[in-house]
């Protein structure tokens, strides 16, 4: 399964890998933390509308980075 992080770049730019790992694999996982993380919603909504019958499994966690915690989400997309 490929993983893609969700940072800095173009929206369009994640979507077009995003729907480039699921033709190869059938499944993928986006992850994102902090602030970063509404773009990674923002992403897995925009690719469910390609996918046929999504399956979608979402991990909200936090982790210590530095001296604070930071918000965590994995989702992961598959086709049924």
């Amino acid at each position: 399964m490929d993983a893609i992080l969700i940072g800095d770049k173009d929206i369009s730019r994640y979507i077009t890998a995003c729907l480039t790992a699921l033709q190869k694999n059938g499944e993928i996982k986006i992850a994102a933390r902090g602030r970063h993380i509404k773009k990674a919603v923002d992403i897995e909504e925009i690719v469910k509308r390609y996918m046929r019958k999504p399956r979608v499994d979402v991990k909200l966690d936090s982790v210590r980075y530095g001296d604070r915690n930071v918000s965590v989400i994995e989702i992961h997309l598959k086709e049924e």
